[in-house]
């Protein structure tokens, strides 16, 4: 009877372990790019600055598929305010708004179609933000949230085309950018 409940154990976990979802060897590395526009909204206590302005962003990136659709990613993001803020500091004190940053995030997607996906970070940021006003520059770090969601194309030769959009909430700077990406998976 032992023998029996053994045997039956072990093929109904053998049935769940081989409908997990296994990690692929051909696409468990993803490193990227993205490239983004967007709004910014400065507020520092203290020196009655509340800022909304425009924003260029950069965000580099390498991911670790753990499963199919889960993934744990690392990249370093930055920043600095657009045109807007640049004609903007000819009337005002305030210019030179920079901001960059690592980001760890959990990474989770869906399919939406063949080499479609939907996805989803969310993870924190660990900051620097840098900002002149007047003739005082200054230079503020902090941790944040990340958080991001979009979709992506990947073709069969690894190379994928993501449309994004990014929130990071930081103690000075709120930042939210439209991006363009391009990655390899491998």
């Amino acid at each position: 009877m032992k023998y029996q409940l053994l045997t039956i154990g072990l093929l109904l976990s053998a049935n769940v372990l081989a409908s997990e979802e296994v990690p692929s060897a051909i696409n468990s590395n993803v490193v990227g790019v993205n490239l983004g526009f967007g709004t910014q909204d400065l507020e520092v206590q203290g020196l009655e600055i509340d800022d909304g302005s425009d924003n260029w962003a950069l965000d580099i990136y390498y991911r670790r598929m753990l499963s199919n659709n889960w993934g744990i990613e690392v990249g370093h993001h930055s920043g600095t305010a657009g045109i807007a803020r640049a004609f903007a500091s000819v009337l005002d004190d305030l210019s030179d708004v920079d901001y960059k940053g690592i980001k760890l995030a959990g990474y989770g997607r869906f399919n939406a179609a063949e080499n479609s996906y939907f996805y989803g970070k969310l993870g924190a940021n660990f900051h620097n933000v840098d900002f002149t006003y007047g003739k005082t520059e200054y230079d503020e770090s902090g941790v944040g949230a990340f958080v991001a969601a979009g979709w992506e194309y990947t073709f069969k030769s690894g190379i994928a085309l993501n449309l994004e959009i990014q929130h990071l909430p930081m103690d000075e700077l709120k930042v939210t950018t439209f991006n363009y990406g391009m990655s390899y998976h491998f």
